[in-house]
């Protein structure tokens, strides 16, 4: 089966990958290209390379991710954001060199963003050089390490960086296993060797068979009437090996009155929890922050404390999370709403009584969500990112529905309490701790 570099239709998995900066890899530019800096208006040539690089849909989803990313910082991209230029001037290609925008991030290692290439110009060996050059640029900069953070769908370019010598970060490796299984698959890298190989069933986001029809590649002109491909649904229809010359042998070989009675569709799960990465990702978590704390704590909190836990300010509180610390629960069914989040913290904050701890700082779940198993689905991908033997949490007094969950799940309350008197009311948090054998 044959995958586009950019396709929808393999399952979604964050992937993150680093390298040291010393010893980098060379590669000329070919014939007729050049590199150039970012010089003051070249945003909107930026979101149009992404955009033909099928990073963006949309020119607004481009915008929006400037805004996100560059907006605050734009003097500085003269000196990271690089593109290559055809010999008409052109720019066709681009990359920066910047850094974890959360600020989460301490390793002090560069981060390389938004690597992309025009459509057209693909397949004309722009990518390395282009990479291999701004590694340069991140190493000039000071950064001896370099990250990037990519996804399974784009397969392709995950080859690239496994070339150029990237390698999956450890943690990475674990969480998203399955996902490194996808692209040691498709790209049969050697430096993938130690996961074993997905299957088709695995790597395909959406699976539709009959006795008669597996996925298998798809020839467009065959069966033209009756399977169609619709990119916007991530729907795949595909026929095994059969190849069909006219529109009446198709209704000879599968009578259209039957088809659609003997087709079964064997979706992927309908929830997903992965780390938080996108902007609508961000959105979204605001928006259950805001939608859970009044569902959860209305009669348990002061009116005047609810109504100080604006959306706006749950939006700034969502910009500090980052796709290392925060998870995010996704509805399949309802355009990958949001339903659901958790942040965790590897090492417990200061006002934890509980030593050599982590720690659970949120975890909230839609009202209409719950009881579907999603808040122990969001605490143990948690769990798995913290490397201490006890895990702590706060629940507020009077909670007792969170509070049978926490106890069900294994914490137990430690007798430690924080009191927060505000405007003459009174607020208890209870603290509780999970003991763990990590070595299991």
């Amino acid at each position: 089966m044959k995958f586009d570099n950019h396709d929808a239709r393999i399952r979604h998995y964050e992937l993150l990958l680093e390298r040291d900066l010393d010893s980098l890899p060379v590669f000329p530019l070919p014939d007729g290209y050049r590199f150039a800096f970012y010089r003051p208006g070249d945003r909107d040539i930026w979101i149009d390379i992404e955009k033909s690089a099928k990073e963006f849909a949309t020119w607004e989803q481009g915008l929006a991710a400037w805004e996100m990313y560059y907006a605050s910082n734009e003097a500085s991209l003269c000196g990271r954001m690089v593109f290559v230029e055809n010999a008409a001037g052109e720019k066709v290609a681009t990359a920066t060199a910047y850094e974890d925008i959360t600020g989460r991030d301490r390793s002090g290692s560069g981060w390389l963003h938004w690597v992309a290439v025009r459509r057209e110009y693909q397949g004309r060996g722009l990518s390395k050089p282009l990479i291999s050059y701004v590694l340069g640029v991140m190493r000039a900069l000071g950064h001896t390490r370099g990250k990037i953070p990519t996804q399974t769908t784009t397969w392709l370019a995950c080859k690239v960086y496994l070339d150029l010598g990237f390698r999956p970060i450890p943690q990475n490796a674990v969480h998203s296993r399955d996902g490194w299984r996808i692209v040691r698959t498709l790209t049969d890298h050697p430096a993938l060797a130690e996961f074993p190989p997905a299957s088709l069933r695995e790597i395909l986001a959406v699976w539709l068979e009959t006795e008669r029809l597996v996925l298998r590649d798809y020839v467009e002109e065959d069966f033209e009437a009756y399977f169609r491909l619709k990119s916007d649904e991530k729907t795949m229809y595909y026929l095994q090996d059969i190849q069909l010359s006219s529109r009446e042998e198709a209704e000879r070989e599968f009578p259209v009155l039957d088809i659609w009675t003997v087709l079964r569709q064997e979706r992927e799960p309908r929830f997903q929890i992965h780390p938080m990465m996108s902007p609508g990702d961000r959105e979204g978590r605001a928006f259950v922050h805001y939608t859970a704390w009044r569902e959860a704590y209305t009669g348990l909190m002061p009116e005047a404390i609810l109504k100080a836990h604006t959306l706006e300010r749950c939006r700034e509180s969502a910009q500090w999370g980052s796709s290392d610390d925060t998870f995010v629960a996704l509805d399949r069914e309802d355009g990958d709403q949001v339903v659901g989040f958790a942040t965790l913290c590897r090492s417990a904050r200061d006002f934890v009584s509980v030593p050599e701890a982590g720690e659970i700082a949120a975890l909230y779940v839609l009202q209409e969500y719950q009881g579907l198993g999603l808040g122990r689905q969001l605490l143990e991908h948690c769990l798995a990112w913290i490397p201490r033997p006890r895990v702590a949490l706060f629940v507020l007094e009077g909670n007792e529905k969170a509070i049978r969950f926490y106890e069900h799940m294994g914490f137990r309350p430690t007798g430690h309490r924080i009191v927060d008197e505000r405007d003459g009311d009174t607020l208890v948090e209870i603290e509780m701790c999970l003991e763990r054998d990590t070595h299991q």
